[in-house]
């Protein structure tokens, strides 16, 4: 089943509306045993009391193993505001 599907996400706080972003996914499921998926999100995230603005990217395959089992394979990348920046 192939799907494209979009959201609109808030963050309130104390009523009052204080940060705002989206998510953009797509689905496809080329072969009856194979799906994959890709997606693009740029919305607020709030830890620790701080909310700060996150551009997400991501991507992904889901294999049917068995008709129980499906084997999974996810990448993504986030860039967050005012953030550290991890090194590996």
């Amino acid at each position: 089943e192939n799907a494209l599907t979009g959201r609109i996400i808030q963050v309130w706080e104390n009523g009052e509306n204080r940060a705002g972003g989206y998510l953009l996914r797509a689905d496809a499921r080329p072969h009856d045993d194979i799906g994959v998926f890709a997606g693009y999100a740029d919305a607020p995230e709030t830890e620790n009391g701080a909310t700060a603005q996150v551009a997400s990217a991501f991507a992904g395959v889901a294999v049917d193993v068995t008709e129980d089992v499906t084997l999974r394979l996810t990448i993504g990348r986030d860039t967050r505001e005012n953030s550290y920046r991890r090194t590996w």
